[in-house]
């Protein structure tokens, strides 16, 4: 109960700060989505889904939990793995601008899919070039939202 209570909350904010940011794009419309569209809803969602947890944790029976135990299940190779994951991020917003979405967003999702215990690669691969492109489709194609091409390719 406690864990649960802690991480609603915590995402509760994050929402809320997440979503009053976002106000300050144009939202538009489903016909005309503009730059804070999307921003609002995944706001929206983060809220309504932490707010779902904070009250079914509540609900809940009291268990005897401390605060430490959620610290608990935390090892060497989990920290490892979790750095792994904020430094590819950090390495794919430092690159996008040079390569472009298309590549990076690719790389990225091989990587992670690799990193989480993926052995086959060809599907890491593939699994990467579909959700790139299928990204791309939906913000350039779809949504009209610039993104970067890549400097390298004369972008």
């Amino acid at each position: 109960m406690v864990k649960d209570s802690i991480s609603s909350i915590f995402l509760l904010c994050v929402g809320v700060i997440y979503l009053v940011l976002s106000t300050s794009y144009q939202a538009g419309s489903m016909a005309n989505p503009q730059s804070g569209f999307l921003p609002r809803i995944i706001g929206l969602i983060i809220v309504c889904f932490s707010l779902f947890l904070l009250i079914s944790s509540l609900r809940r029976p009291d268990k005897k939990e401390k605060l430490n135990s959620l610290w608990k299940g935390l090892d060497k190779k989990t920290s490892i793995s979790a750095l792994m994951a904020l430094g590819s991020i950090i390495v794919y917003l430092l690159i996008i601008e040079k390569v472009g979405f298309s590549i990076a967003s690719a790389a990225l999702v091989w990587f992670l899919g690799w990193m989480m215990g993926g052995s086959k690669q060809v599907l890491n691969i593939i699994l990467g070039i579909v959700s790139s492109a299928l990204a791309y489709w939906l913000f350039w194609v779809l949504m009209r939202v610039p993104i970067p091409l890549g400097s390298l390719w004369g972008g």
